[in-house]
């Protein structure tokens, strides 16, 4: 029984080894039919292409007629150009890109060990940024925002106390007196006071 199973599944296998090599054989010879254009044929598309890479079906039979290629032919022709142009280009550009930011890698690994390295002036002595606490830090930060916090908060301000100067209405006299120094009904003796934000 063993051995009837074995010759079945061998000639089961010599059926599918063979049908396998002549569709490779089909293969080779639909590629054989495949045809190369000439140099001339090339030349003229790549002009036609330069000119204009969308040509229409009218163009495609014209240039088609003139080529001695099928219409079809020419279209596929294009398509496969426009396709390695747009390639080519996204090949140039990741180059580019890729170029650009190995630089910004760079640079801001350059940053990086700059401001590690950055000394501040503090109390009279100079000491690394990297020698700080973090609660230092977390100070010097808080400072900072502050400070720009002051800024925007003192340009709101002098603008608003533009205004009031300009503004000769009774209502906001007495606004515009408190900001010059004087308590709204009357003016205060010495000079103004100057207003902190």
């Amino acid at each position: 029984m063993n051995s009837n199973m074995s010759q079945s599944d061998d000639t089961q296998n010599e059926e599918n080894v063979s049908s396998i090599c002549e569709n490779s054989e089909t293969r080779q010879q639909n590629r054989k039919r495949h045809q190369r254009h000439t140099l001339h044929q090339i030349q003229r598309l790549e002009e036609y292409f330069w000119g204009n890479p969308h040509p229409t079906k009218k163009q495609r039979n014209e240039l088609g007629e003139e080529l001695g290629m099928e219409p079809l032919q020419i279209k596929f022709w294009f398509q496969n150009k426009r396709f390695q142009m747009k390639v080519k280009h996204e090949h140039r550009e990741n180059t580019f890109l890729r170029v650009e930011n190995e630089k910004l890698q760079e640079e801001n690994s350059r940053l990086r060990e700059s401001l590690i390295n950055a000394c501040s002036i503090g109390c009279g002595r100079m000491f690394a940024a990297r020698d700080m606490s973090s609660s230092e830090r977390q100070l010097r930060m808080e400072n900072e925002r502050l400070t720009e916090q002051f800024c925007r908060v003192a340009a709101v301000a002098a603008n608003c106390i533009g205004k009031m100067y300009s503004s000769s209405s009774p209502s906001s006299s007495g606004a515009a007196a408190i900001f010059r120094g004087t308590k709204g009904k009357g003016k205060a003796k010495g000079k103004g006071k100057q207003v902190m934000f």
